[in-house]
């Protein structure tokens, strides 16, 4: 069947992003295993699309990711956003996910997510790869695709896969804790760090 035109450049070689389908005993039990991590990232610094891709010093980006297609809007302010990654121990639909995080309270994430996460926690999708489930763009041939992180034969993508896969457990999931320092404009963020925090890795934040 058509796929967009994301499918005519190659995808899934060695250690790049799999879908997984399962079985049908693992439909509809789904359930997350936990929160993973969050991270900050800074938003509305008026970077376009292609200034982001290349800050983020990809091995590979896909050809699809530009202003056309993911433009950057403008007018949204500079903002300090918190990214929680959810892990799941099934295998899981976008619905699953985004179930599940509504009930914990989190909002969707936007592509810009995406490309600033990308620059400014560049080692994190070498651990595994991270699915951003903003509102999909639709190829050329229909298929609703979202961005992805992950890193393939030791250097990271910028990628893009289909939101209506069913995806496997080893991908972890970014979403946005709304509240104080995610959403609020950067001059008036409080610094709310712990000692904890200011042990972690830059951007990391404790849970």
């Amino acid at each position: 069947d058509l796929r967009s035109f994301a499918d005519s450049e190659p995808r899934h070689r060695t250690g790049r992003l799999r879908p997984a389908w399962g079985n049908a005993s693992t439909y509809g039990r789904s359930r997350a295993a936990d929160v993973s991590r969050s991270y900050r990232i800074t938003t509305g610094d008026g970077r376009s699309t292609e200034e982001l891709v290349t800050g983020g010093r990809y091995g590979y980006a896909h050809s699809c990711v530009t202003s056309e297609n993911f433009p950057v809007r403008r007018s949204r302010p500079r903002a300090v956003r918190e990214i929680v990654l959810l892990e799941f121990e099934d295998d899981v639909t976008a619905d699953d996910v985004t179930a599940e995080a509504a009930r914990r309270g989190l909002e969707r994430p936007t592509y810009e997510d995406a490309l600033h996460f990308g620059v400014e926690h560049p080692e994190v999708q070498r651990e595994r790869p991270v699915v951003f489930l903003h509102d999909p763009w639709v190829g050329f041939f229909g298929r609703r695709d979202v961005l992805c992180l992950w890193s393939n034969a030791g250097r990271r993508e910028l990628g893009l896969e289909g939101y209506d896969d069913r995806w496997g457990r080893d991908v972890r999931f970014a979403f946005v804790r709304p509240g104080p320092g995610a959403g609020a404009p950067q001059d008036q963020e409080q610094d709310t760090m712990s000692r904890q925090d200011r042990r972690m890795t830059p951007g990391e934040v404790a849970e």
